[in-house]
């Protein structure tokens, strides 16, 4: 299985700001809709991010230094990603 290793500020500095999530939300893959509304209501601090290798993905941020990449569009570009 090949390991797509991914820097964490990459995926930082690709986040989407809230007022493009808010008014662009049912066009996101339904998917990730449903786990961003599932995860939102349990009061994960969430958020989008778009990049060209992995699509559209969704971030736990845990607190400034710690991320966690809980999904991304493009399976079929890694079967494992790993954040650096």
């Amino acid at each position: 299985m090949k390991v797509k290793k991914i820097q964490r500020s990459i995926l930082t500095k690709n986040l989407l700001p809230d007022i493009i999530i808010e008014r662009t939300f049912y066009n996101l893959p339904k998917v990730l809709q449903q786990l961003y509304r599932e995860k939102k209501s349990q009061g994960l601090h969430l958020s989008i991010g778009l990049d060209t290798d992995l699509g559209f993905y969704l971030l736990k941020k845990d607190s400034f230094h710690s991320v966690e990449l809980l999904w991304w569009e493009n399976r079929f570009f890694a079967r494992k990603v790993s954040v650096a």
